[in-house]
């Protein structure tokens, strides 16, 4: 029995990755189901090995604050790329000047145009 998990560990971690990394090659997606897949298998392997609970969620707290350390991540790039959307735009608006501004803002200009 444990041969057998040995190699349904050996066999189903690396097959997924290079699966998940051929498709993010070709795609620059990776599917949400080898992620879960990913998970699925490294529970049923702790749940068939006998890994303490204690250490099975350790592992999955691991997990989740890497997940969240990307997610804050993107929202601070993404804070950033809203600013200087908004600084652009702001120059922009210098340059045309008060009267071409509003001009510009005008609701019959929009409608005529």
């Amino acid at each position: 029995m444990k041969l057998m998990l040995e190699a349904a560990t050996l066999i189903l971690f690396p097959w997924l990755m290079a699966f998940a990394a051929s498709t993010d090659l070709f795609t620059m997606t990776i599917s949400n189901r080898i992620s879960l897949a990913l998970l699925g298998g490294f529970v049923l392997m702790a749940a068939c090995t006998g890994l303490p609970v204690a250490q099975l969620f350790l592992n999955l707290s691991c997990g989740v604050a890497m997940l969240g350390a990307d997610v804050f991540v993107l929202l601070v790039r993404l804070d950033r790329r809203r600013r200087r959307q908004a600084r652009r735009r702001d120059r922009r608006m210098a340059r045309l000047g008060p009267i071409s501004w509003s001009m510009a803002c005008s609701p019959r200009c929009s409608a005529a145009a």
